[in-house]
């Protein structure tokens, strides 16, 4: 950082003394600029309570106006002061004020003698009437046709916000005689900016300074929402005290004053910035205040408030024009940002499996739309983007972002890692982030990044010491406004109003986008499940058919003509009915084990069992349909324990299940091989591992988990051994219901492999 001298106006800094947010804040919280004791000396002001307008409270110099001691006009009547039209004025104007925060302008008159415009305004349960007193110098009157004129040139002001501003600024000036009439834009952290002004040439500049936002207070901003102009004529006139009320009465709300007392901690504030007279114009739009025009003058000044109303007639002007300005600006903006929003929505429900992604181009124009440097997406398939940052850091900005999104929440930031803290040390070089969700628990997160833009910073004295000793012990406004250069690192530029509204489209398009491709995704899979319960009735129904025909054929041959068939045929009819009555029941049974085993339904009793026995009974039951093939059945056992906890009935089943389709669909003369491991590399925990291994015509890798869904087969057994595909989907449950996994992949030498894992049990 460095100091700037040359820019004049200042005094020697003393003792100046570091105050802290928190010393700042409870020096703002004691003003009570509102809360008025006096009034400025070229101004009167009486209140006024109940129904005759009675005075209860006078400025101590209204005597001389009135010709008696001050004393005896508390209590007297508005009436026995001013013309019977001024009173009749008055209450007119007493029932129009219909709001706290109104003032009203009124002609008065005093024995007949004309004393201009008296101000009346409500406070507490009583009215403000206050006018300036007559004196030798008057006011300056600018010409009507110069005021409609000045206000016929900034309504045709169409060449820019800063632009507008500057306009502004010179035409207050003429009408108001300033010296420097400036524009201070309050940006979102309260401090202000200097973008336009118009001064004498004698005058020290304040384009482009920033000023603290300690400079106007909370309270201060509160009174300046309230009160959209205010004027001091001279701050070194002493001011006019307020008397009446009684012991112990508290202070007028003098909010809607116009010639108020100031606090003293502005009028030092005033003369350390080298002036006498001074008056500003609020500008406030939606309820909040978003910058001031102020006016300086080196010497008193007197403006009367049909003066200061025409100032802000200009100030009102300026603000619709400024809006309007900005809502052309915007909406041109938004146009070409939506259409590239919607291209790239339409360009994505186009692909109806949902599984094609952003393509680079689409990448690219979404960081363009939010004026972002780089973009981060986190989705379930796992987090793309973020060229600005590293993998890790990548991961933990996800995480420190999704509390912060989610319902519905945008979250932006021009000073990432001040407002992340947890990331700090990890988005080096990053300034802004711009974050939304497209889900309320904060999955598929988009988050727009901006490098960080270190900016030296043109601030209207040291922004670190704006409250500094006053030599007495106490503290008051800093004293030196010379030029201080600030450089401020790890932020980036403040993300606009205009992309918060945006976000929320792009967040709404986003989520329409989803919906889409999930009730495609749904009619898809509705599609394909009714495909295979079509495929799967119409196999059992075969499964069915086949010895259900035999068995009736057969049994109608041995009813009606048994008696003449040979011995040897009836014993054959008898075996083959048989055989397609227990091939009835397996079936029937798959289905009814199948459907207890989904619904929970189905008894298991644990106990330690070698699984090695196991196998080779199953083996020895197999022994006739592998001999027949040609196949070879073998048992590697590699386990250190023996035995392990798990259901006799339903391992036999699984076992069985997986050597009769290693068998069936293996190629003759081939190898069926079962490991039993229980030390596996790569498993969560301890545990039995069952690989049924084949040299068959294998699976298809992408059926490898469809297998073991119900109806399905692979597609290489649909047309040659293959059943009615309850094998599998029964296998799964039962290792489900044991805790365990199971699996499908396929053998390099051909085949397949199902590696069963089931994690040890107590016993």
């Amino acid at each position: 950082m460095q100091q700037i001298s040359g820019d004049a106006t200042a005094h020697p800094v003393r003792a100046i003394m570091p105050a802290s947010q928190r010393q700042l804040a409870a020096l703002c919280e004691r003003l009570r600029p509102e809360q008025g004791e006096c009034v400025q000396p070229h101004a009167a002001l009486l209140y006024l309570t109940g129904a005759e307008h009675r005075v209860t409270r006078l400025s101590r110099n209204l005597g001389e106006l009135a010709g008696r001691p001050v004393e005896e006009l508390l209590g007297v009547a508005l009436a026995e002061l001013f013309d019977p039209a001024c009173v009749s004025e008055l209450k007119r104007c007493a029932a129009e004020l219909s709001s706290p925060h109104m003032r009203l302008a009124i002609p008065l008159s005093l024995h007949g003698r004309d004393l201009g415009d008296g101000i009346v305004h409500r406070s507490g349960d009583g009215l403000c009437l206050e006018f300036e007193l007559p004196r030798e110098q008057s006011t300056e009157r600018v010409p009507f046709h110069l005021i409609q004129h000045y206000l016929e040139v900034l309504a045709q002001e169409d060449r820019g916000a800063d632009r507008l501003a500057a306009e502004t600024c010179r035409h207050l000036r003429r009408i108001t005689g300033a010296d420097r009439v400036y524009y201070c834009h309050f940006e979102s952290d309260g401090h202000g900016h200097v973008p336009a002004e118009d001064r004498d040439a004698t005058m020290t500049s304040l384009l482009d300074h920033h000023f603290p936002a300690s400079d106007v207070p909370r309270n201060v901003r509160t009174l300046y929402l309230a009160n959209r102009f205010r004027f001091v004529a001279d701050i070194d006139a002493a001011p006019v005290p307020i008397i009446g009320g009684g012991p112990g009465s508290a202070p007028l709300d003098l909010t809607m004053s116009t010639w108020r007392g100031l606090a003293p901690s502005h009028l030092v504030y005033l003369r350390n910035l080298g002036l006498r007279a001074s008056g500003s114009f609020s500008v406030i739009r939606d309820g909040r205040l978003i910058g001031m025009f102020g006016l300086h003058f080196r010497a008193p000044r007197y403006l009367n408030f049909r003066l200061l109303a025409t100032g802000q007639h200009f100030v009102e002007l300026y603000l619709n024009r400024f809006q309007a300005l900005q809502i052309d600006e915007q909406q041109a903006k938004a146009r070409a940002r939506m259409q590239s929003v919607n291209a790239i929505a339409e360009s994505l429900q186009a692909d109806e499996t949902g599984e094609r992604g952003l393509s680079r181009d689409e990448f690219e124009r979404l960081v363009a739309v939010m004026d972002a440097d780089d973009l981060v997406i986190s989705s379930s398939d796992g987090i793309v983007g973020g060229r600005l940052l590293s993998r890790e850091a990548r991961v933990r900005l996800i995480e420190a972002l999704v509390p912060r999104v989610r319902d519905n929440r945008l979250f932006a930031t021009h000073r990432l890692a001040h407002d992340v803290p947890e990331l700090a040390g990890l988005v080096e070089g990053v300034g802004g982030a711009f974050a939304f969700s497209l889900a309320d628990q904060g999955e598929y997160t988009f988050a727009w990044l901006r490098r960080e833009r270190p900016v030296t910073m043109k601030w209207s004295g040291d922004p670190d010491h704006a409250v500094v000793s006053d030599g007495s012990g106490g503290s008051g406004p800093r004293r030196s406004f010379e030029t201080f250069l600030k450089e401020t690192r790890g932020t980036s530029e403040a993300w606009e109003p205009w992309q918060f509204e945006f976000g929320q489209h792009m967040r709404q398009i986003g989520n329409h986008v989803r919906v889409t491709h999930f009730t495609q995704r749904m009619y898809r899979e509705a599609e394909a499940a009714n495909a295979m319960k079509t495929e799967f009735v119409a196999n059992i129904s075969h499964e069915l058919r086949s010895p259900l025909h035999s068995i009736l054929g057969l049994s109608d041959a041995l009813e009606q003509r048994g008696d003449a068939l040979p011995a040897e045929r009836r014993a054959k009819y008898i075996s083959t009915i048989q055989a397609s009555a227990r091939r009835l029941l397996a079936l029937v049974n798959d289905l009814l084990d199948l459907a207890k085993l989904e619904a929970g339904r189905m008894t298991f009793e644990f106990e330690p069992l070698d699984v090695a026995g196991l196998v080779r009974a199953c083996f020895d039951e197999m022994e006739q349909q592998a001999r027949e093939r040609g196949i070879a059945l073998v048992l590697e056992d590699e386990r250190s324990e023996c035995e392990q906890t798990m259901d006799r009935q339903s391992m036999t089943q699984l076992l069985a299940n997986l050597l009769s389709n290693a068998i069936k669909f293996s190629h003759p003369d081939g190898t069926v091989t079962v490991t039993l491991s229980d030390n596996v590399p790569g498993e969560p925990e301890h545990g039995l591992r069952i690989e049924v291994a084949d040299q068959g015509i294998g699976i298809a890798e992408k059926e490898l988990d469809m297998v073991f869904e119900k109806f399905v087969q692979s597609s290489r057994t649909k047309t040659g051994a293959g059943g009615t595909g309850l094998g599998l989907p029964i296998c799964r449950e039962i290792v489900n219901a044991h805790r365990g996994t199971i699996r499908a992949r396929t053998n390099h030498s051909g085949g397949a492999t199902f590696l069963v894992f089931l994690p040890m049990r107590e016993r």
